[in-house]
């Protein structure tokens, strides 16, 4: 019994209070079901997160079907050090208001504090051309659309797309890593309570 407590003690005391994702740029989407050709691209001045999590872009065709697009996310440049590139498949319908929402997993990767995150968009498969929702405002965090890629950031274009952008905000270690100190939840530290409650009661019978 003595032993098992130990143990029960010790799991409480390593739980860690994990942050979840947070919404670092919403813009919502406009009602239109058109929008700008995907060989536009667009980046995120002075990202306000240390990982980048997940991005939801809105697009939208005329022709109905299953499609697949490349997102390649860099770092100040669109020529700069790669982050990474997800493809990403969907079915999206024809001339849907708003477009369909189609999501790209980054998986966390590490974003230097104050940093430009550059996303250019490529149309891998599908039965027509792929439009972007251009957003409305007012949109939480900032995004600019460009005109293309050409590095380092090609010409602005609007201030608004239809796009979610979710990342921690947990403050990166030394290492270039988000730190894993390990930190007591809530809920851990009622467990822990709790058993050492236990643990005493038990101690005080066997005496």
């Amino acid at each position: 019994m003595q032993h098992t407590l130990r143990a029960l003690a010790l799991s409480a005391l390593l739980l860690p209070a994990f942050a979840g994702a947070a919404t670092i740029v919403s813009c919502p989407s406009s009602p239109s079901t058109t929008g700008d050709n995907i060989s536009r691209s667009f980046y995120l001045p002075n990202y306000g997160g240390t990982t980048l999590d997940t991005v939801t872009v809105n697009y939208g065709t005329n022709t109905g079907g299953s499609y697949t697009v490349a997102l390649e996310a860099r770092l100040n440049a669109f020529d700069g050090t790669l982050v990474g590139t997800v493809n990403s498949t969907a079915n999206i319908a024809a001339n849907t208001a708003g477009g369909t929402p189609v999501t790209f997993s980054f998986n966390n990767a590490v974003i230097p504090a104050g940093s430009t995150v550059t996303f250019k968009q490529t149309l891998v498969s599908g039965p027509g051309a792929l439009f972007i929702n251009t957003g409305q405002a007012p949109c939480t965090g900032t995004v600019t659309q460009t005109n293309g890629s050409t590095p380092p950031l090609d010409s602005s274009r609007r201030a608004t797309l239809g796009i979610t952008v979710a990342g921690s905000t947990t403050p990166v270690g030394g290492g270039g890593a988000v730190a894993s100190i390990p930190t007591l939840s809530e809920w851990g530290v009622i467990l822990m309570s709790g058993l050492l409650a236990l643990f005493g009661l038990a101690r005080t019978r066997r005496r």
